[in-house]
């Protein structure tokens, strides 16, 4: 069995290889460990790794470490690398779902304001005895400016939800 290990406390890649055969562990590093980062590797790798192998079920056993290998360091700049673009790809998505949100209450407000002036100017042809036609005109544009505004809205609202009462009997 054959594993990458990362400590990112300590910045370390390990390689770690149990052979069931001779019962050995062993692991290489991508640099050489300070005395503590090495205590904690080999904690980990005897309490957590060596339990979970079977490494305690069997004697005699073998625990080493073999020492750097170089090509740790190049597995540790792919690991840093992916980890990288997940995390600009994680951010994109965030900036794109902070970005939507906005639009969607900047088009929501608008579409408020607009529906509070055309309901206005609807009030305005009713009090000036206007014309049918003008007055079904003004209200087809509050319709359609509600359907937008319910586009960008949680709420479902009607014209009848809108209206003053006093303009409801112009529906």
């Amino acid at each position: 069995m054959n594993e990458l290990l990362y400590f990112s406390s300590v910045d370390l890649l390990i390689r770690v290889d149990y052979s069931p055969d001779t019962n050995a562990l062993r692991y290489w590093t991508n640099r050489k460990p300070e005395a503590t980062e090495r205590r904690i590797v080999e904690q980990y790798l005897l309490s957590e790794f060596a339990a979970r192998v079977g490494y305690y079920d069997r004697a005699p056993s073998l625990f080493i470490c073999m020492g750097t290998d170089p090509q740790l360091n190049n597995e540790l700049e792919t690991k840093r690398v992916q980890e990288s673009v997940g995390e600009t790809a994680s951010r994109e998505k965030q900036v794109e779902a902070e970005v939507k949100a906005a639009i969607k209450a900047s088009m929501k407000a608008y579409y408020f304001e607009q529906l509070g002036d055309e309901i206005l100017a609807f009030r305005r042809e009713v009090e000036q005895g206007g014309l049918p036609e003008r007055i079904r005109e003004a209200k087809v544009r509050i319709s359609q400016l509600l359907g937008a505004y319910n586009l960008y809205s949680d709420q479902r609202l009607s014209l009848k939800d809108i209206l003053p009462a006093d303009l409801q009997d112009y529906l």
